[in-house]
């Protein structure tokens, strides 16, 4: 079979997979005559050629962009464990991290460390197809979290229509700084250029 027949009858195949199908190596063929005639062997050293260029030109992240990005998402997973939320109620001060909630009633914010990890495996295999699986790890737990806080807030004004019991919600919880960072973070990952060399 010509690999024109084979590809009209396996769409979607690839080179590789014709030598399979013809029990060959595409970097070891055999000579001219151990073929079936010598148009198809002409036809196989053209797939042969294309082959090699499709090899060839496969690319992967620089080790300049897979250390950036494994500093941001190091980063990233270390703000996890910073205070995330302050409280501060008549004088007593403290603070919550995101492990703290997530070990209690948030706990998919574990979805966060996951996605930062997620990313430095991503760019060290190479599998940039798989960059939504991220997103979705980050959107989630951040979206749940600023819900929960929304609900609070609602229960809270079908009760008093003033206005005073927010104000004082306001007042004793505050978004703190390991929040913002993780947030930068996050951003920071989808702002810093792609640089790939060849593989």
């Amino acid at each position: 079979m010509t690999p024109e027949e084979y590809f009209k009858k396996n769409p979607g195949k690839s080179i590789a997979d014709y030598y399979v199908f013809k029990g060959k190596n595409p970097d070891n063929k055999s000579d001219e005559n151990s073929g079936s005639g010598k148009n198809q062997f002409k036809a196989e050293a053209n797939y042969d050629r294309n082959y090699n260029i499709e090899k060839n030109n496969k690319t992967a992240f620089s080790s300049d962009f897979i250390q950036k990005q494994t500093f941001i998402s190091t980063i990233g997973i270390v703000c996890f464990f910073l205070p995330w939320l302050s409280v501060n109620f008549l004088g007593v001060e403290g603070s919550f991290s995101a492990y703290d909630m997530a070990k209690e009633e948030l706990n998919i914010l574990w979805l966060i460390p996951i996605g930062f990890l997620m990313n430095i495996s991503l760019i060290i295999l190479n599998k940039p197809e798989f960059f939504f699986l991220r997103a979705v790890s980050f959107l989630i737990p951040i979206g749940y979290f600023f819900f929960k806080f929304s609900e609070v807030y609602n229960a809270i004004s079908k009760v008093d229509s003033t206005g005073a019991g927010r104000r004082i919600l306001d007042s004793i919880f505050d978004l703190s700084f390991g929040f913002y960072i993780t947030i930068v973070m996050i951003g920071a990952i989808y702002f810093i250029r792609e640089e790939k060399v060849r593989h």
